[in-house]
């Protein structure tokens, strides 16, 4: 409240102080206001693998093979006639791989040795081959990309170049990939449903109306396309962490709020939450309001969302506003994921 009286007394006389003492208020309320701040938060899969499968085979085919030259349905751009593109589908299973062997779901996860896979007749994965592959790698099971489907669509966007009355092309080159996958378990012998996964990339090029991606561009091209599907669909399979969770994170005037808020930029949680716990029992409920909301924020940082929920609620009860509201709803959406991630963590 000083600054703000200082302020409104400077504006009164037209003191030449006035922008400096602007720039320290505005500096002072952004080193020390209402923030954001991320979280990782693990997410569920859109499916469920069952439980009993912890360490997985990944079978590096990309539905049938493909002749010398052919890509899919692609027929817009440019290919190499003598070029096989079945390497180029291998992007599909290292954008899986990538996925799944980072996610805390499975204890193993490889891709299957080529060598073996040469014993497949035409792409086509037998039995006996499947149980071969996981005594191989001592899996229990294999994903399987039982196939793919690729095409393309050629769009122009059109910026009118005022200079002299030209037209300039954006090139927009857009590929869908649909994939189907499936989980063999050889012993005892499990079939999963087949996933149908979907997804649309698109490439940009700023050039002329006539511009078209060489053949050496699409293989590249074509890998990165392959490699993001891969990656869709490894997130759609296994519980993934979301490193970006933005939460809100109150900093406000008080110094003490503000003095937790530096703590916390050096990752030293477990103190702020101490100045978080004596404020949540101040008078001022709105104080204690903001407090009890960040205990709330360090109760979800550590996984603990019963807790968490315990204070958000306390805070809401406190002082209710958009932010408490808001931040329930989140913590009860969690909640009700919990149990879903679980079972598939197979956690008893």
């Amino acid at each position: 409240m000083r600054w703000h009286a200082y302020l409104n007394n400077c504006m009164s006389k037209q003191l030449p102080a006035i922008p400096t003492a602007l720039i320290f208020v505005v500096w002072l309320m952004g080193s020390c206001s209402a923030g954001k701040i991320y979280l990782s938060v693990l997410k569920p899969a859109t499916v469920s693998i069952p439980g009993t499968i912890r360490t997985l085979s990944i079978i590096p085919l990309a539905g049938l093979p493909d002749p010398p030259g052919e890509f899919d349905s692609i027929r817009l751009a440019e290919l190499d006639p003598g070029y096989d593109y079945n390497f180029t589908k291998k992007g599909f299973i290292y954008g899986v791989y990538e996925v799944l062997s980072s996610s805390p779901r499975f204890q193993k996860v490889v891709i299957t040795d080529s060598a073996i896979i040469s014993e497949a007749s035409a792409g086509i994965i037998s039995i006996d081959l499947l149980k071969q592959i996981c005594r191989h790698d001592s899996t229990d099971a294999a994903l399987v990309l039982k196939k793919v489907v690729s095409y393309d669509t050629l769009l122009h966007g059109h910026t009118e170049m005022v200079q002299n009355g030209r037209y300039e092309c954006n090139l927009i080159y857009k590929v869908i990939s649909r994939t189907r996958w499936a989980i063999y378990q050889p012993d005892p012998w499990l079939e999963t449903p087949v996933f149908f996964f979907a997804d649309t990339v698109f490439h940009y090029e700023e050039g002329g109306c006539d511009k078209i991606y060489s053949s050496k561009d699409m293989r590249e091209l074509l890998y990165n396309t392959c490699f993001f599907a891969g990656s869709a669909a490894g997130k759609m399979l296994v519980p993934v962490w979301d490193n970006e969770a933005m939460r809100h994170m109150y900093a406000g005037a008080d110094k003490e709020l503000c003095n937790a808020a530096k703590l916390v930029k050096t990752d030293r949680w477990e103190e702020a939450g101490q100045i978080w716990y004596r404020l949540s029992d101040n008078n001022n409920k709105k104080l204690a309001s903001r407090a009890s909301f960040n205990m709330a924020l360090a109760w979800e940082r550590d996984d603990d969302l019963d807790q968490a929920l315990l204070w958000v609620s306390h805070a809401d009860s406190l002082s209710s506003n958009r932010k408490t509201v808001a931040y329930k709803k989140i913590l009860q959406e969690r909640l009700l994921e919990r149990t879903e991630l679980d079972y598939q963590m197979n956690v008893e």
